[in-house]
């Protein structure tokens, strides 16, 4: 395999929106579009570094619906910010992935497929027991990741993608998302790039 030519597969986990609001006292809603926000920064700088195929968000797990009615609509716009905010870049295709059986989401269940520099996956109202009850899997387009960040310090991946994180790299951080830098997301990329680099070669 030329590894020159490997271009990074990545996967982002935002937490701590919650926790976020709370210590800094501001309304659920407005953390979640922060977040979108830093969601649009990252997707900005990926297509300026040229390194990576593809990102894949884990914007809303199947188990959050389970939560209250404020933050399931809190949460649903920040899915809608982040989307507007990404949907005229050039470069660019979009696809959204989860379960559509419920009126609150079938909205956010957006398509843009066209020849792109970068790939942005979204996951929305996922879960493994959805991906999984076809064979292939649902998600079978999604390719092996090489990276996986979330911002939480338990490095756990709550349901993300389990089949394509088999052999991915999960880098924990000590930071809510809305705090998540540029700079950060630089540094862990050039970190692991030569050891992923490295395992795709076979070395």
């Amino acid at each position: 395999m030329d590894t020159n030519n490997h271009k990074l597969k990545i996967g982002i986990i935002p937490d701590g929106n919650r926790k976020y609001a709370q210590r800094e006292g501001i309304d659920l809603t407005d953390s979640y579009r922060s977040g979108a926000k830093i969601a649009h920064g990252i997707v900005k700088r990926s297509l300026e570094r040229g390194d990576i195929e593809r990102i894949v968000f884990y914007a809303l797990a199947e188990k959050n619906m389970q939560r209250s009615d404020e933050e399931i609509s809190a949460i649903i716009k920040g899915v809608k910010s982040f989307q507007d905010l990404i949907k005229d870049e050039a470069s660019l295709s979009i696809q959204c992935w989860g379960r559509k059986n419920n009126e609150k989401i079938k909205n956010l269940f957006i398509e843009k497929l066209e020849s792109p520099s970068l790939h942005v996956d979204l996951l929305i109202n996922y879960s493994p027991e959805w991906d999984f009850e076809t064979h292939p899997i649902r998600t079978h387009e999604i390719p092996d990741l090489d990276l996986i960040i979330r911002t939480n310090p338990i490095a756990r991946l709550s349901g993300f993608l389990p089949k394509q994180s088999s052999y991915a790299i999960l880098v924990p951080m000590e930071t809510y998302w809305e705090e998540f830098e540029i700079s950060s997301f630089d540094k862990i990329l050039d970190q692991y790039k030569d050891i992923i680099l490295k395992y795709r070669s076979g070395i």
